[in-house]
């Protein structure tokens, strides 16, 4: 298996061997643009490719404390920088090249700033008004999250 930025925590599953994978996936939201972050080579699935920030839901935690957590691990943005939070109803996405079976809760998160701090996961970010125009390879499964919340 390749070596990736993760480490496995107590508490949390292995999803790498599972069919069937809980997963947030973050609409970040900030004055009328939507955050994209390019997927490093060393995440998981759809590397290279732009979207939101997402995370599997791999432990104990709720959907909104795992999007807090993610928020801030992958973003920088701390729950006091956040005007609001809203959970959109659940998808399932298959990712046949991985075998998957994604069960996508979608969030979106407004933010106050614009101004993050990305980790190992992302290479780069942009602030883009309509997802949809901006000429970026997007994971398919956040153009579903966006469309939960009339974000295109």
């Amino acid at each position: 298996m390749k070596k990736t930025g993760f480490k496995l925590q107590p508490g949390q599953v292995n999803m790498m061997k599972l069919r069937y994978c809980p997963v947030v996936g973050c609409a970040v939201v900030s004055g009328g643009s939507v955050l994209l972050v390019k997927r490093s080579q060393q995440v998981a699935f759809y590397k290279g490719y732009w979207s939101g920030p997402f995370g599997f839901l791999d432990d104990q935690k709720t959907v909104r404390q795992k999007v807090l957590e993610e928020i801030c691990k992958e973003i920088g943005i701390q729950k006091k920088d956040m005007i609001s939070v809203a959970v959109g109803e659940p998808f399932a996405s298959e990712n046949k090249r991985g075998r998957k079976v994604f069960i996508v809760f979608p969030v979106k998160v407004e933010i106050r700033s614009k101004e993050i701090k990305i980790d190992w996961e992302a290479t780069s970010y942009a602030w883009v008004e309509n997802v949809s125009l901006s000429k970026r390879r997007v994971v398919p499964n956040f153009y579903r999250v966006l469309a939960r919340f009339g974000i295109s």
